[in-house]
């Protein structure tokens, strides 16, 4: 278990580090820095179960128990229970070998898109996902009360009753028989329609639209790609009747027909829900968070692993099949690193920005914009991650600031006065504090930062010291409130 224990300590470990929230979370943190729920409004109208997660977090934080934290150790046992779930499911219910089953394991602990997880906005995928696991574990120990109870909080994450219907018909490949088709055919049917019913009455009695109104609506936008789908599952079905010629009769080959049906069946329901309301499938978005949109993948990509090892133990050599399985798998810890590397430059960028405006002293209530001279700030940084950053050195969220992620936007006082307009003052903008119009312009200058990160960054984080940046604050220009 040594490997195990090796791929969750790169693959999990830097979850464990950021001590301040990223993404949206920036503004959420607020609201348990001043134990105020309000703060958690989106959550209260759209997202009931989540909210009152973060009514208990903030309840923790008055107990001294930081939320950052909470989310992140939780994350981690999250996608360890997953890693061990998905374990059981490939050796107990696919009938694979353990070294196949361990892989796929590995696959989830290493699956690339879990550096999302630095932001608490996405914390509760992967609780609600592992209780979606744990869920069908119980179903098919025949604790069904049990199984219920875990997979109704579990479908809180929307995207799971899609891919609960593709686990039902995957269980449908896998064990349908000539005397059992009509049974088996009419429990499928009868569980899918349970969660269609159920879907439909969470969209008629809870806004999932979010405030917006147009968030998980559907939409056409991305109805190439169930064709691009069809085409890749024709050519992976045709290259596994190929294989299928070349490997030795033994029960693995009597069942790799189906595990293929059923790997193409999870594949499809993994990313239907997304592409049905135009989301995309982005694998390599390090900078962002669109990648949490891949996160129901990783169990088919899980079954893909085993599939391969238990082919080319079989058709090459298992000391292949092992290096290929070890090349992988560091292919993937690296590419989960890249994420990371870019999500704590950001993190980076934040806490230099507090601790060069603390110098400065307290800005004028108003417009503040902070650029970046001969480099470029993160991608993915907000205007109100900013915000935050002068929240940290000055207690107070009285300014509105320039948006990095705007990358064309020109934050002249013109143009701030502009993108402030309908939002000016808000807690969501984290501006509420604002009591002036002052504009105030600084350059920031930093030697050798690069907005992709290095791994090595997380030494600067941890230890709070930038000098190797070189960091210099310089006010350009300022502005008095007219008022």
């Amino acid at each position: 278990m040594m490997g195990t224990a090796g791929i969750v300590c790169f693959s999990l470990f830097p979850l464990l580090l950021p001590l301040v929230d990223s993404w949206d979370f920036a503004v959420v943190e607020l609201g348990f820095f001043r134990h105020d729920d309000s703060y958690f409004e989106v959550f209260r109208q759209c997202f009931h179960v989540r909210f009152l997660i973060l009514v208990l977090l903030e309840k923790l934080y008055q107990l001294g128990i930081s939320p950052k934290m909470v989310m992140n150790v939780v994350a981690v046992l999250c996608i360890m229970g997953m890693a061990r779930n998905v374990f059981f499911f490939l050796r107990e219910r696919y009938g694979f070998s353990w070294e196949a089953s361990l892989l796929g394991a590995w696959g989830i602990l290493a699956f690339p898109v879990w550096h999302t997880q630095i932001s608490g906005s996405v914390f509760s995928y992967v609780l609600f996902f592992y209780l979606f696991t744990a869920a069908v574990i119980q179903w098919w120990r025949s604790h069904y009360a049990r199984a219920a109870i875990l997979l109704v909080i579990s479908l809180n994450y929307y995207s799971l009753f899609a891919f609960a219907v593709g686990l039902a018909v995957s269980e449908f490949v896998l064990t349908v028989e000539r005397n059992n088709f009509r049974r088996k055919a009419v429990q499928t049917f009868l569980f899918s329609a349970i969660l269609l019913t159920g879907y439909i009455l969470l969209d008629t009695f809870v806004n999932i639209h979010e405030l917006s109104g147009t968030y998980n609506t559907l939409n056409a936008s991305m109805a190439g790609s169930f064709v691009g789908y069809a085409l890749g599952a024709a050519l992976v079905f045709a290259v596994a009747r190929f294989t299928l010629g070349k490997l030795p009769e033994e029960e693995f080959k009597r069942r790799f027909m189906r595990n293929v049906l059923s790997l193409l069946v999870l594949g499809f329901f993994a990313v239907m829900a997304y592409w049905a309301v135009g989301l995309p499938m982005r694998y390599f978005s390090f900078g962002s968070y669109g990648s949490r949109h891949t996160y129901l993948t990783c169990i088919p990509f899980a079954l893909l692993l085993a599939l391969v090892w238990e082919v080319l133990v079989r058709l090459w050599t298992p000391k292949a099949a092992t290096l290929v399985a070890g090349g992988l798998v560091l292919i993937l810890v690296i590419l989960q690193h890249q994420g990371y590397s870019h999500k704590v430059a950001a993190l980076a960028y934040r806490e230099i920005i507090a601790q060069e405006i603390a110098k400065q002293g307290e800005p004028d209530s108003g417009y503040v914009v902070i650029q970046l001279v001969d480099g470029q700030a993160p991608r993915h940084v907000h205007a109100y991650e900013l915000a935050r950053s002068l929240y940290t050195a000055f207690g107070k969220t009285a300014w509105m600031l320039n948006d990095p992620w705007r990358r064309s936007h020109i934050p002249t006082p013109e143009n701030m006065r502009e993108l402030y307009a309908a939002t000016k003052g808000t807690k969501g903008t984290l501006s509420d504090q604002v009591s002036g119009d002052a504009y105030t312009r600084f350059n920031l200058y930093l030697d050798g930062y690069h907005q992709e990160g290095r791994v090595w960054y997380w030494w600067y984080y941890l230890t709070g010291n930038y000098e190797a940046f070189q960091p210099r604050l310089v006010l350009v220009e300022k502005i008095p409130s007219v008022g």
